[in-house]
């Protein structure tokens, strides 16, 4: 009924007929509502109950394929041991050769340090100029010194400024402070040249600026720690280098100098180490576990209850383990290993149990082969898993379907929402048209009650 105010005519339904239109108005909406929204309802529960499942399946899924690339990529490393670490230590590459080397440090390398005149304090002027500073055979690097930082204090910020190899310090010796300064280089060659010009005319004397001179025959400061390279022995040969960290005498092993070692020397031994093998199999094993668990959990069906997982019977998930174990089952690598060969054997629940002893016997039996294998292992998970995971996978299609399903949820309701209105509109024009039959019926009635009374 064109024009008429549905909420005013609902809650006037029935006024003064001791009838109440509105409440049964209502009853009959929501009767038609209730069922059909609870449906719906259900409905897109099941739906994101389904999604939720399916995302906590594709993690465990992504993570198992990284720890399958993981494994396609391990191989047996090396490693470093030392007789004394807290004199020699040692690092290698996964190439080095292995072996054992002595090593004997007569000498370490060590940075010049250079020490300034004393003076009152660090606000203590000192001069005004120019200093060019030079590390080794860096080039000079200029400095401009003036009436804002002239001082101690001015001067240290200025040098450290300057992006010079040299770190400046200011020092209380107990009674004056001193102006440091020290190489950022190890080594003979590294040693420090300071040049001044001082304003005062004289860039050598020991006043003003040229108080900090160290250059040619005009060195103001004190060396406190000369330059000097590296001494040592390896195997008995003789090797001299400018810094304490040394890795070009034996290819693969960088030696780092902690102390001279005296008497006797330190032994650096460098062999063979399958651990990151090992872990890279187990955790492959730990992440497959996981993986069939939480298949399992998705998909367990509880006769006795009839309880049962969100996606019980999924045909995605079904195919994936179905991959899963069949990729098991076969060899690996050119010579066929199979998964027990390589400590790989499956549970009756499904899971992956590994035995690293047997890993080990099939690593002293054939190395290369061994790992070979497990890489051909871990590449044959990897690509089965990406089939599912992957940028249009199982996994996207599963969820798009699903995605889909609660768009169709989302229309069901707009339809819900749009036949429940007319159905409102259409009461609401009923019982409005009932109102007035009433009303009519009872002037009607009021009229012959007052006829019949006169």
């Amino acid at each position: 009924m064109e024009g008429v105010n549905t909420q005013s005519v609902i809650s006037a339904l029935g006024a003064g007929q001791g009838l109440n239109l509105g409440g049964v108005q209502q009853d009959l909406v929501d009767a038609q509502r209730r069922p059909a929204e609870n449906r719906l309802n259900q409905r897109e529960a099941s739906i994101r109950t389904d999604l939720s499942a399916l995302g906590n399946v594709r993690s465990q899924a992504e993570k198992l394929s990284q720890a399958g690339d993981s494994l396609a990529e391990a191989d047996i490393g090396r490693q470093a041991t030392s007789s004394a670490s807290d004199q020699v230590a040692a690092s290698v590459e996964a190439d080095a050769p292995t072996g054992r080397f002595q090593v004997e440090v007569s000498q370490l390398a060590g940075a010049q340090s250079l020490a300034s005149g004393g003076f009152a304090s660090s606000d203590t002027t000192v001069g005004t100029g120019s200093l060019s500073l030079t590390v080794g055979s860096d080039d000079p690097v200029s400095i401009n010194i003036g009436s804002d930082n002239n001082t101690l204090a001015g001067i240290r910020e200025a040098i450290n400024d300057s992006g010079a190899a040299v770190d400046a310090t200011v020092a209380d010796d107990g009674s004056q402070q001193r102006l440091l300064l020290t190489s950022q280089r190890t080594g003979n060659a590294n040693t420090i040249d300071l040049a001044v010009n001082d304003d005062d005319g004289d860039n050598t004397d020991g006043s003003g600026l040229s108080q900090l001179s160290f250059t040619g025959g005009a060195r103001n400061l004190t060396e406190t720690a000369a330059a000097q390279d590296a001494n040592l022995t390896v195997n008995g040969l003789s090797v001299t280098r400018s810094d304490n960290q040394v890795s070009d005498v034996v290819a693969g092993v960088t030696l780092d100098l902690q102390s001279t070692t005296g008497a006797n020397p330190v032994e650096v031994e460098v062999s063979e180490d399958q651990s990151g093998l090992t872990q890279s199999v187990e955790g492959l094993v730990e992440k497959f576990n996981k993986l069939n668990d939480q298949i399992g959990s998705a998909t367990r069906f509880n006769p006795d209850s009839g309880e049962s997982g969100p996606l019980v019977g999924d045909s995605t998930l079904r195919s994936l383990e179905s991959g899963l174990n069949q990729t098991l089952v076969s060899g690996f690598g050119e010579s066929g290993v199979t998964p027990v060969e390589l400590g790989l054997r499956t549970g009756e629940d499904g899971s992956l149990q590994f035995d690293s002893e047997a890993l080990d016997d099939a690593l002293a039996n054939d190395r290369e082969g061994t790992v070979a294998a497990l890489n051909a292992a871990g590449s044959a998970i990897a690509d089965q898993v990406g089939r599912f995971t992957g940028s249009d996978g199982r996994f996207d299609t599963r969820e798009e379907g699903l995605q889909s399903s609660l768009e169709d949820v989302s229309e069901d309701r707009e339809r819900l929402d749009d036949r429940i209105s007319r159905l409102d509109e259409r009461l609401t024009s009923e019982f409005s048209s009932l109102q007035t039959l009433v009303s009519d019926f009872k002037q009607t009635g009021e009229f012959l009650t007052q006829q019949l009374s006169q």
